[in-house]
């Protein structure tokens, strides 16, 4: 939620073009599908808190040190690339030149 009002008022106070919004979707988009696939809040017991691919994992490996790899995996897709996408989608707007 932070990142989606972080994106939003820096498009709109920098009045981004087009380009940059649909690479805010992306990034946004991106980030709600990893937290749902990868997100790691459950126990082998109750895996309850768990995103779908974590749970397999988790369940298949004992909670063994595969289920921490997920966790670097889950911060590199879910922060790093979204964070990418924007710098991508993001122009400087010149400011006019005085005549």
């Amino acid at each position: 939620m932070i990142f989606l009002i972080f994106v939003i008022g820096l498009g709109v106070l920098t009045a981004q073009k087009r380009r940059f919004w649909l690479y805010a979707l992306g990034a946004v988009f991106l980030q709600n599908l990893t937290a749902l696939l990868l997100s790691g809040g459950g126990t082998l017991e109750d895996p309850r808190g768990d995103g779908y691919i974590t749970a397999i994992v988790r369940a298949s490996s004992n909670d063994g040190p595969i289920v921490a790899g997920l966790g670097l995996l889950a911060v590199v897709l879910g922060w790093g690339v979204p964070i990418y996408l924007i710098k991508r989608g993001f122009q400087r707007n010149p400011k006019p030149q005085d005549l």
